[in-house]
């Protein structure tokens, strides 16, 4: 039996309150009911909410891209710039392995994984090796996702929670994935020279080669030291030959270089600040060029060398031991003297010192400081410049030494949720857009809120202002030049993912993929088609209601008291895109009281504008308020209050919807201290503080106490203390009822434009208020009349409910009190009657046994 067959709808949870225990099955029966069947490791993941269906169709002349995943940093990205690579593709669809069947799931594009039956051995089965491949599997959907989709984006969250690439440590995706690849690549096809195009060897260490260790890598991670102005060959440079003045030079070269190197930097500080090169030449680092790379090396020492002996002699000429405590150079400490001699020295000096002469041979003295500080700095800065002229060998195309292994930069990821693509020109480009290298063209990929207001923005045919913000998370998807990737790679973040490929890689010849996955993809296609379809529909449905929005306002009072007298069962529904907004909702919506209003007790999950809190519960976000807008074409069945119309919520249901709303203003209480946010719109948490002393109590505590002391100290202080205990209103001024005048016109209109959406719909509305016809007073006083009535019928069911719920409590004390008379006592009583009738047939059975001993004696 297969794991993913259907077996119905299973359920997970506490079946119990009390103390579980976990033991052998001894029991000859067990309740079916009791019992669920969960996989071992599961699929569940946090899931993203993504924009509408017609804002995820894939434009024209636009290329597909796999979104940033939450458990795995850059792997989406990854995906992304291989697919563009004709030499990676091909070995990531790995043709002689394939399935007959690639499966199908409507939400496989969002990240939710295919389960599909398979065969395996009794030796995989055994050894708990049966998924192995499903990382090939995986890559191949992707990668022909990437082909043919209709989609604008995909997810690689299937691929991320694999046993395989998932860890608690989701930085290392990158490096994960491509090991775990290539070991299930040269598993399944052992002589597909494919398998092995990321993998570099490299051997360091001392000669003969039986000394040397050998090292193969799939992913060079070198950290990055903060040297401005340094090239990605100074990095690798550090990272592959580690030399130190005082020991002799250790032999490190690269043996083979992968057709497809895929680099990441990171550095402790941002930007990385490191020049990325649009073309790299890796023939410094290889084997043949070892004398040029020692000889470089040794030069290379040699000006570290005067450089440290140079920054020891600046060290000593601008600060001695003496200057050193004061925090002042030597300059500065001549200078000072200088001037307090001629200044505050003057008067009180002796008659036989010339203060004039003091303080001019001090002056002297300070500049052949700054003069010699001077000529060693220069002396610093050609010795690092010449250095750097010289590190240029074999980096670049010359005459004198002609490099071999060009690589071309094809991909970077700068940030998580931003992916910079070098793809082939399409043929429809345009004349305004960017420049391009060759028959490429740089796009850039962008996942996140930030993205979904600048689409928003471009939607309405306006700039995008600090006003905009979105509650879901979008993607925006342009041309840019080569210049901007590099700088982009340099200056957006403090680590970057770099994809090189030299020309075999680049050259290849780009094939359809396989008919199985060209199937798997038109029938994601289809359901994406089907989406589009009901979506338009539902945008359909939406406009006729908006254009019947009126009706609920024109209606007659008679009418609308009719909403009091509604079926408890029934609750209202909403139009499609308030519930569209009641599903997508962001984490900053539920706004947080004032730190100087006060709340009364109990009051945290009360009604607010007439629905509970807690009458809903959400997966996205805090729950919203009631809608405007209801459906009355279903007609009243039982008299009821409309605010206790909503059916009352079950115990756990309460308790997540509590937690929700507390987690909820946690949220927005980190994003007030901290200020800045993720990709997906999460806060970013505030560090963690070095010591107990530093935590924020602490601090107040610290700054009541000072501020306590200085009232002791200073009678100001404590006069305007005791004004504002009883005046606290002077210490907060009313908010100024006009605008401010120092706004500009850009911002003015920013503000007015932030608006514009709702001047057409204003409008609508008065005018509809015009053709509203004034209703007949004899039915106003008939429904006045009616008002007693209904308190009184509200009285009554409240009252009603009051007995109810006075009979559920009677009704549980009686069961509590027949488990505990009943079950309880009358168990306890066979147990006793059970005891008497083990001691008495004990006793019946001495007896016995005493009478047969006495009859064999007889």
């Amino acid at each position: 039996m297969s794991l993913s067959q259907n077996l119905g709808q299973q359920e997970t949870g506490v079946t119990k309150a009390g103390t579980s225990s976990f033991s052998r099955a001894t029991r000859d029966h067990y309740d079916e009911g009791a019992w669920a069947m969960t996989l071992f490791n599961s699929s569940a993941h946090e899931i993203i909410i993504s924009p509408d269906p017609a804002e995820r169709k894939r434009r024209e002349n636009e290329p597909a891209f796999i979104r940033p995943s939450q458990e795995g940093t850059y792997l989406g990205g990854l995906i992304t710039i291989l697919h563009s690579i004709p030499l990676a593709r091909e070995a990531l669809l790995l043709r002689n392995r394939f399935l007959p069947n690639y499966g199908h799931d409507s939400q496989w594009w969002n990240g939710q994984p295919i389960n599909l039956p398979k065969i395996v051995t009794m030796l995989d089965a055994q050894e708990g090796d049966t998924d192995w491949d499903d990382i090939i599997y995986e890559t191949q959907r992707l990668v022909a996702f990437l082909d043919t989709t209709i989609r604008a984006f995909g997810s690689s969250d299937a691929l991320a929670n694999l046993q395989c690439v998932s860890q608690y440590d989701r930085d290392n995706a990158v490096s994960r994935f491509l090991e775990a690849w290539q070991e299930a690549a040269v598993r399944a096809d052992p002589g597909n020279q494919l398998g092995t195009i990321f993998s570099t060897t490299g051997y360091k260490g001392s000669l003969p080669a039986e000394d040397m260790d050998q090292t193969e890598f799939l992913l060079l991670e070198p950290l990055v030291e903060h040297d401005p102005g340094q090239t990605l060959y100074n990095v690798l440079d550090r990272a592959l030959w580690c030399d130190r003045p005082d020991q002799p030079l250790e032999d490190a070269w690269l043996e083979t270089v992968a057709e497809v190197l895929v680099m990441k930097l990171e550095s402790t500080q941002k930007p990385i600040d490191v020049v990325i090169p649009s073309v790299f030449y890796a023939d410094r680092y290889m084997a043949n060029s070892r004398e040029v790379a020692r000889e470089f090396r040794t030069r290379r020492l040699q000006a570290y060398e005067e450089m440290d002996m140079l920054d020891k002699a600046i060290k000593r000429c601008s600060q001695s031991k003496l200057t050193a405590q004061t925090g002042m150079s030597s300059r500065d400490v001549l200078e000072t003297a200088a001037s307090a001699i001629t200044s505050k020295f003057a008067i009180s000096a002796p008659g036989d010192i010339n203060t004039e002469y003091v303080a001019k041979e001090l002056k002297t003295v300070s500049a052949k400081i700054e003069k010699h500080l001077r000529g060693l700095e220069d002396k610093r800065r050609r010795i690092k410049e010449g250095l750097r002229e010289y590190s240029k060998i074999l980096t670049e195309a010359s005459p004198d030494a002609e490099p071999h292994y060009k690589y071309t930069l094809r991909g970077v990821c700068t940030q998580p949720h931003v992916t910079y693509v070098l793809r082939r020109c399409d043929e429809h480009g345009s004349d305004d857009e960017p420049s391009i290298t060759g028959e490429y063209q740089w796009w850039r990929f962008s996942f996140s809120t930030e993205d979904a207001a600048i689409r928003k923005a471009e939607s309405e045919g306006r700039a995008k202002t600090d006003f905009d913000h979105a509650d879901i998370i979008g993607y925006t998807a342009r041309k840019v030049n080569e210049a901007e990737v590099l700088q982009a790679a340099r200056e957006e973040s403090n680590q970057v993912l770099l994809v090189y490929a030299n020309s075999n890689a680049v050259s290849m010849g780009v094939e359809p993929a396989p008919a199985q996955l060209q199937k798997f993809v038109e029938k994601d296609n289809k359901t994406f088609e089907s989406e589009l379809q009901d979506a338009e529909m539902a945008q359909q449905q939406s406009e006729t209601q908006h254009q019947s929005s009126g009706t609920l306002v024109g209606l007659s009072l008679k009418q609308k008291s009719r909403l009091h007298i509604a079926d408890a069962n029934w609750q209202p529904s909403l139009k499609p895109e308030q519930e569209r907004t009641t599903q997508n909702v962001n984490v900053f919506d539920y706004q947080v009281p004032s730190f100087n209003e006060t709340q009364e007790p109990g009051q945290e999950m009360q009604q607010r504008n007439g629905r509970p809190l807690l009458s809903r519960s959400s997966t996205t976000g805090p729950v919203q308020p009631p809608p405007s807008d209801v459906d009355i074409s279903r007609p009243p069945s039982r008299i009821t209050n409309c605010s206790q119309s909503f059916m009352a919520p079950e115990n756990d249901t309460v308790a997540g919807a509590t937690i929700e709303l507390l987690e909820t203003r946690l949220r927005r209480l980190t994003f007030l201290l901290t200020g800045d946010a993720n990709w997906t719109g999460e806060p970013t948490p505030p560090t963690k503080p070095a010591s107990l002393d530093d935590s924020i109590s602490r601090r107040l505590l610290r700054l009541e106490k000072d501020l306590e002391r200085l009232s002791r100290n200073n009678s100001a202080v404590r006069d305007v203390l005791r004004l504002h205990d009883r005046f606290p209103e002077l210490f907060h001024p009313a908010p100024p009822g006009s605008l401010p005048e120092n706004l500009t016109t850009q911002n003015l209109a920013s503000v007015v434009l932030s608006y514009a959406s709702a001047f057409p719909e204003t409008a609508s509305r008065l005018t509809s208020l015009n053709d509203l016809p004034i209703p007949d007073a004899e039915t106003s006083a008939s429904l006045i009349q009616l008002q007693p009535r209904l308190d009184q019928l509200s009285k009554t069911q409240e009252d009603q409910a009051r007995q109810i719920s006075e009979l559920r409590v009677r009704s549980a004390k009686a069961l509590q009190r027949w488990y505990e008379v009943a079950l309880v006592s009358g168990g306890e009583c066979w147990a006793e009657w059970e005891g008497r009738l083990e001691d008495v047939e004990r006793e019946v059975r001495r007896e016995e046994v005493v009478r047969e001993r006495r009859e064999k004696e007889l």
